[in-house]
């Protein structure tokens, strides 16, 4: 019989998991669903979202379920509620809200080898609104907490002494009214991009570094034809991937196509930017790859209205009313936001303990090796499974690497669920081979030019993106090496899962 897996698992990648598992292995019995994120406290799905300001950068007919496709996308890059919205119709659609547990926070992880199951400490608020602890025990925990969730400030002397408003673009404050208040945007990453267009007031834009900046597109008039039409919007969204596709061989650096993409960015950004000395400052002098691609002509627009400011001189300290630059200016402002990004260093929010006693903390954080293998899994942890770990597909749309992900961590549960085993382990040999190969690879690309990017740790190794395509991922994945596992067998035989050598048919002869 098949083993009865208890699968414990975080957020909203689970949406994904659960079409994959219903529609390839509905021999799982029991998927049990957390669905909560580590360090925030989510009372709703996408209680964390940003605000209306932010946006995806991706074209929002390719950041959708592909089993669930949206055909009335008010723009070509989706505003953050909507995507929000999108989740919350998906989730009740199907019926997923009854397997999540909100307002619980992660605290503690750790493998039991003796009795081979995940023992998980959360805590949750009670309804008498007291702060308890929960234990959980799983035979498998799947961690999709990503890694662009943990904000943070600059750290700039003085930040936090401001008297006036602060906040992070992650973590937007929707009383405070920014009518006009004098604003400073400290940043230029996509961040900034997105935010920048909304603040409609005098506005000190303070730019870090330059950032490639893409034609955005919106589109409205084909809405209806895409409800209508469902081989139409099919085939829109299919072209829509080619073309997508088709721009990832300029990220090879030294490429005619590399060179090429860089011509007409800034081919593009000339004829948007009229100001000799911002076009300076923003134009990269780094291969276009290297940081994010930024979709963004409203943007440029904003940058160069009367009311705002853009300004290229690095920030020396924050005082209690503005900002003093390098120069020795101070501008004064009421408020500041804060565009600058997440803690993308992979550090575990809360602790992983696994075989042996051997933490996470020691494999990912700033500056440690910070490896993973196959996009799912990661070494010395058994049974324990990963959604968007160091090298992944992080360019283009997130949701196909997701679902390839789902498939492969399935097909390993089929196997650790047939075939009487306690447990299923990449090897370290086969984790730190995977990893060569892949630094191996990064050295041919965009990401390891020389630029300030979070694909980077502070030594320059590029740790997050996967070094090639989505497509790439997608086949690679579909193989499974099951000799770069290690297996433990419930009877410690790896035969016995070939029972009474009878099947479920008896004795009748094929």
């Amino acid at each position: 019989m098949p083993r009865k897996l208890r699968i414990l698992m975080s957020t909203m990648l689970q949406l994904e998991w659960r079409i994959t598992n219903s529609r390839s292995l509905r021999r799982i019995p029991d998927l049990e669903g957390l669905g909560s994120r580590t360090d925030i406290q989510a009372k709703k799905v996408g209680a964390d979202w940003p605000p209306e300001s932010c946006a995806c950068d991706v074209p929002a007919h390719t950041y959708q379920f592909a089993w669930e496709p949206n055909t009335r996308w008010s723009k070509f890059y989706a505003p953050a509620p909507e995507i929000c919205e999108y989740l919350n119709r998906v989730v009740d659609k199907h019926g997923f809200r009854k397997y999540m547990r909100f307002n619980h926070r992660v605290v503690h992880a750790e493998w039991k080898e003796e009795s081979s199951i995940w023992r998980v400490e959360l805590q949750t608020t009670n309804d008498a609104g007291h702060l308890t602890t929960v234990i959980r025990e799983c035979d498998v925990l799947v961690r999709d907490v990503g890694a662009l969730n943990a904000w943070k400030y600059p750290e700039v002397e003085g930040l936090l002494n401001f008297k006036g408003v602060l906040m992070h673009t992650a973590a937007w404050d929707d009383s405070v009214d920014l009518t006009g208040k004098s604003v400073a945007v400290i940043g230029n990453g996509a961040s900034a991009v997105h935010c920048g267009e909304n603040v409609k007031l005098h506005a000190y834009g303070f730019v870090d570094a330059a950032t490639p900046v893409f034609r955005r597109r919106d589109t409205q008039e084909q809405m209806e034809r895409f409800e209508n039409d469902p081989e139409y919007y099919f085939e829109y969204r299919r072209k829509l991937e080619i073309n997508l596709a088709s721009g990832f061989e300029a990220l090879w650096r030294g490429t005619a196509a590399q060179d090429q993409i860089r011509d007409t960015t800034i081919n593009h950004m000339r004829k948007a930017i009229k100001d000799e000395k911002m076009l300076r400052a923003l134009i990269p002098d780094f291969e276009v790859g290297c940081r994010r691609f930024t979709p963004g002509d409203h943007y440029l627009n904003a940058l160069q209205q009367d009311n705002c400011d853009m300004i290229s001189d690095h920030i020396v300290r924050v005082t209690e009313t503005g900002i003093t630059d390098v120069t020795g200016k101070t501008r004064d402002v009421d408020v500041i936001i804060c565009a600058t990004g997440f803690d993308t260093s992979y550090e575990p929010r809360f602790p992983v303990i696994g075989k042996d006693g051997f933490s996470l903390a020691e494999n990912w954080g700033m500056d440690k090796p910070t490896e993973s293998y196959m996009g799912a899994m990661v070494a010395r942890f058994p049974n324990f499974f990963v959604f968007n770990p160091p090298i992944c597909p992080v360019i283009g749309s997130a949701f196909p690497g997701i679902a390839s992900t789902s498939h492969y961590i399935v097909r390993l549960l089929d196997r650790l669920q047939h075939d009487a085993l306690k447990s299923i382990n990449v090897k370290d040999s086969a984790q730190a081979r995977f990893n060569e190969w892949a630094q191996h690879r990064m050295k041919e690309m965009a990401f390891s030019g020389n630029c300030k990017s979070w694909y980077k740790n502070t030594k320059g190794k590029v740790f997050i993106p996967w070094p090639g395509t989505i497509s790439h991922f997608v086949a690679t994945t579909e193989f499974i090496r099951w000799e770069d596992f290690e297996y433990v067998w419930e009877q410690g035989n790896k035969y016995a899962s070939l029972g009474n050598v009878v099947t479920k048919l008896g004795l009748v002869p094929i």
